[in-house]
């Protein structure tokens, strides 16, 4: 979900679920629940975040959010070569 969203290499992402030395508290998979419930907050946060890294790079950028792609870790004005690592687009945050 996250990969799609972010246009990201699934392998630069990291899953971390129901581990009990990060998290006080949880209710684990729960088998069929996972996906519908995990896997629709996953990709509303992938969309959220995608347009915030936009935003934010739009301003470094000096450009408009509109104009700005994401392609395998960088957000790019669109048609030029001008980017910003999110590690960047990070810190700028």
């Amino acid at each position: 979900f996250l990969s799609d969203k972010l246009d990201l290499p699934i392998d630069r992402i990291q899953v971390r679920q129901g581990d009990t030395d990060d998290l006080k508290d949880g209710g684990g998979t729960g088998g069929s629940r996972s996906i519908p419930l995990g896997g629709v907050s996953a990709s509303r946060a992938g969309e959220d975040l995608a347009n915030k890294i936009k935003r934010i790079a739009a301003d470094e950028l000096e450009a408009s959010a509109g104009d700005i792609e994401l392609s395998d870790g960088v957000a790019r004005i669109v048609g030029t070569d001008r980017t910003i690592d999110f590690a960047s687009v990070a810190r700028a945050a």
